[in-house]
């Protein structure tokens, strides 16, 4: 496998568990607004299949590297989510998670 594809492979692998991490935070803060043990049962699925991606990834990279990246993906994905889908405000709090979670991101790589 290339470097490029290992890469990309990585990152999409990364992305799917994000997505299934902010997926489940959604469905757990909808199932605490609404008492719906249906939804928090959803949440609690999805956070467990984060588990699954994440040993994929714990095989190919060291600990610190998948954890910072998803992590600073996660808060940026978060806030979108927050923002966009629940109505929240965006405050000056949010934007220096944004800004540090970006600087995170970039600090990786070198």
């Amino acid at each position: 496998m290339t470097a490029t594809r290992k890469f990309l492979v990585f990152y999409f692998v990364l992305g799917i568990a994000i997505c299934l991490e902010v997926l489940a935070d959604a469905f757990l803060k909808k199932s605490a607004s609404s008492g719906d043990i249906t939804l928090f049962l959803v949440g609690m699925i999805l956070y467990g299949t984060t588990a699954f991606p994440v040993v994929y990834l714990f095989n190919r990279k060291d600990f610190e590297i998948v954890f910072l990246v998803w992590e600073a993906f996660g808060v940026v994905l978060g806030l979108v989510v927050a923002t966009l889908y629940f109505r929240e405000a965006f405050t000056l709090q949010k934007v220096i998670a944004l800004i540090f979670s970006i600087g995170a991101l970039i600090c990786s790589y070198f």
